[in-house]
């Protein structure tokens, strides 16, 4: 998907009570570690990743962080050549689904891209998730470019 470049966000970035925006700084490794965990055991087999290798986005990412410190959504972009941004991963631990922390999180990252004259910004999706995270992303202005159909054989 890659974002229209027309359809920006309006200033809807609030996160419901009682999260709160942070950067890295303010996120424990483990707990940023536990939220991907969390928000990615539901969908199709996703590769591990390390928090190292994420913490080279913190320009145009977004984590929502409740007061205790547990992470509970995040955005996390990173800058391409040319001023490209590929976004992902994208998550949200599914006690936070459907209250808005993916669309507030998602709205803070493409202004940010804005403000810094990035583009074009683009991710990938499985357009079958259990999330419904596909109708997220249009309606925040993304558009299907390419799709791919996977299979998987157990031997």
């Amino acid at each position: 998907m890659v974002h229209d470049a027309a359809t920006w966000p309006r200033p809807r970035t609030e996160l419901p009570a009682p999260l709160r925006h942070a950067q890295w700084s303010d996120v424990v490794p483990r707990e940023f570690q536990s939220a991907y965990e969390q928000a990615y055991r539901d969908q199709r087999v996703v590769e591990p990743g390390e928090v190292s290798t994420w913490q080279r986005s913190a320009d145009v990412s977004a984590l929502a962080v409740s007061p205790d410190g547990r992470v509970a959504g995040f955005v996390l972009g990173f800058i391409q050549e040319h001023g490209a941004v590929e976004l992902g991963p994208i998550g949200t631990v599914p006690s936070w689904r459907r209250r808005g922390v993916s669309s507030a999180l998602l709205a803070s990252v493409l202004k940010r891209c804005r403000e810094l004259r990035l583009g074009p910004v683009t991710l990938t999706v499985d357009g079958d998730s259990p999330t419904g995270a596909q109708d997220i992303y249009l309606r925040h202005g993304f558009r299907i470019t390419e799709s791919l159909v996977a299979y998987q054989v157990r031997l």
